[in-house]
């Protein structure tokens, strides 16, 4: 009874604690890639672009709405411009543009009218045949003098007879209407009579207003007279022309004033009227937004904006290490690799590491520590080497004595060792820690007690 419980105490003092898995499940890894696996389990996961917004201003400022159609967006900057100069070009209608006017008037004295010159004279034959020529001014007839070095019967002209004793002008000559004093160019009215009988389309002739130097300004008057203009009556043909119709420009092509306010002075008179316009603008800044991105794709990024058409498809392929020991495992050679432990494994062989304290001169149940990465496993084994035959005498005679001594000590005598060895045959290795141990345990406890 007290070797029983000797025996009981010694195998709970050596028999390691614990559960031994004949399999080690590492920590679960997780793998990505961007191409489709074949006959691997996955999982979808779409990753998309990231950016953040930045505003870029245009270097203009621009009247809303014309702006730069790269600079989409108004901004709240803006100026104000100031007014450009008068035109009298009216501006376009545009937001934010503010448009002022004033009305503008011009005047100008009166020019001292004194003469009227006649040139440019184109009849029929030579010659046009003028039959009166009258000259008033608000209605009263002014008697003048005619100055012509080349016409024929020229006091004709002034005589109030509207008879066939005509005055006669040759073609390219000129003659000139003194009318002794200065008038108003308003006011002044001219009748002239004249005819044509061989009625050619060349009859023409042209009058200026002259001032009291006798100055030939531009403007004119173009007198076209009909063809075939012949005279029927002692009147001849009439040509009643109001001067201030056709010599307005003339009259007040010197000495004109401009101004804004209305002149009420009899000695100007108003040539013309119109409006000036100026204007300003609000002008504002215009600006892009551009998107600064992010480098690679990403399932959420706080603080960043999803570009919903810019993605990647990534495949999530689940992977776990594992490496299965053998179980019951005994060490019977001096010469033994403990990597030999290892049954199976998804690491190499050569990257795990292995510390033991394998006394190989003592046999007995020894651990056996399995490191790779981050994780360590303990594993035991039994060491049951048996002393080498050549080392122990053995006759001849005494062999069978000799070999039941040596089994002794290793536990087993030759037959029981031949019993284990067909019950093995007939049953499989059961994978549990605890029936190498007994083994182990039972050999190291026999040596102790001398049994």
């Amino acid at each position: 009874m007290k070797k029983l419980f000797k025996i009981i105490i010694i195998i709970n003092f050596i028999l390691p604690n614990g559960v031994y898995a004949a399999t080690y499940y590492g920590k679960e890894t997780i793998n990505y890639q961007t191409t489709k696996p074949i006959n691997t389990n996955y999982e979808e996961e779409y990753r998309y672009k990231f950016y953040e917004e930045q505003k870029i201003y245009s270097n203009a400022y621009y009247v809303e709405d014309l702006n730069d159609p790269s600079y989409p967006y108004k901004s709240n900057d803006f100026i104000e411009t100031d007014y450009t100069d008068w035109s009298k070009e009216r501006p376009k209608e545009e937001k934010g543009r503010i448009i002022k006017t004033k009305e503008m008037y011009e005047y100008a004295k009166a020019l001292p009218i004194r003469y009227l010159y006649f040139y440019d004279i184109m009849g029929s034959n030579d010659a046009l045949r003028f039959l009166e020529v009258k000259v008033y001014s608000e209605g009263k007839e002014i008697a003048y003098t005619l100055e012509c070095a080349n016409c024929k019967n020229k006091e004709k002209i002034m005589d109030n007879q509207f008879d066939q004793g005509y005055t006669s002008v040759l073609n390219q000559d000129t003659f000139i209407l003194d009318l002794k004093g200065n008038y108003d160019l308003e006011k002044l009215k001219l009748e002239v009579y004249l005819t044509d009988n061989y009625g050619t389309d060349k009859s023409t002739f042209k009058i200026s207003a002259l001032d009291d130097q006798k100055q030939v300004l531009k403007n004119y008057i173009d007198v076209y007279l009909e063809s075939n203009m012949y005279n029927t009556e002692d009147s001849g043909y009439r040509f009643n022309i109001d001067l201030k119709d056709y010599l307005k420009d003339l009259y007040y092509e010197k000495q004109k004033i401009t101004t804004e306010e209305k002149i009420e002075e009899e000695e100007y008179k108003l040539i013309s009227q119109y409006t000036l316009y100026a204007y300003k603008d609000i002008k504002y800044k215009y600006y892009r937004m551009d998107r600064n991105y992010l480098e690679g794709y990403y399932i959420d990024k706080p603080g960043y904006i999803k570009d919903q058409k810019q993605y990647k498809i990534y495949y999530k392929i689940k992977n776990r290490e594992t490496i299965t020991f053998k179980e019951n495992y005994v060490i019977t050679s001096r010469d033994y690799n403990l990597y030999d432990l290892i049954e199976k494994s998804s690491i190499d062989k050569k990257k795990i590491q292995i510390k033991d304290t394998i006394n190989i001169n003592k046999n007995g149940l020894y651990k056996i520590t399995f490191s790779y990465q981050d994780f360590q496993i303990d594993q035991y084994v039994t060491l049951d080497v048996e002393e080498k035959m050549e080392s122990i005498h053995i006759s001849k005679e005494s062999n069978v004595e000799q070999v039941d001594k040596i089994t002794i000590k290793t536990g087993q005598t030759v037959k029981e060792q031949q019993k284990e060895e067909d019950k093995n045959e007939k049953q499989p290795e059961k994978n549990s820690i605890f029936s190498y141990l007994s083994i182990s345990m039972f050999l190291i406890v026999k040596r102790i007690l001398g049994i």
